[in-house]
């Protein structure tokens, strides 16, 4: 298969050489999700989650997802991400991306 068109070398970056305004947009955006947890019993766990680049960040966990499963492949059937692998180790993973978590 060839192509039409050869790839850009910088995608990012317009016809003058500015970086694109999605791009800029996107490197400074910064997020927080808190998520707030009750078990049947009535225990509440409170965790967060902190970084940048929400569009970004959702190609990381895919990619790390994935490496997850190619490490230690998880049972057969559809599973939460937290039954397909340990939740914590995924998390932690996610921090060389700038992805900080917290459990209080």
């Amino acid at each position: 298969m060839r192509l039409a068109q050869p790839v850009p070398v910088r995608p990012c970056r317009d016809r003058g050489g500015a970086l694109d305004r999605t791009v800029l947009w996107r490197r400074d955006q910064q997020f927080t999700y808190l998520i707030d947890a009750v078990s049947t019993g009535g225990h509440r766990t409170r965790g967060t989650i902190r970084g940048t680049d929400t569009y970004g960040t959702t190609a990381v966990i895919a990619a790390e997802s994935a490496l997850c499963l190619t490490a230690e492949p998880a049972r057969p059937g559809v599973l939460a991400p937290a039954q397909a692998y340990d939740p914590a180790e995924f998390l932690n993973s996610l921090t060389a991306h700038g992805i900080h978590w917290t459990i209080e």
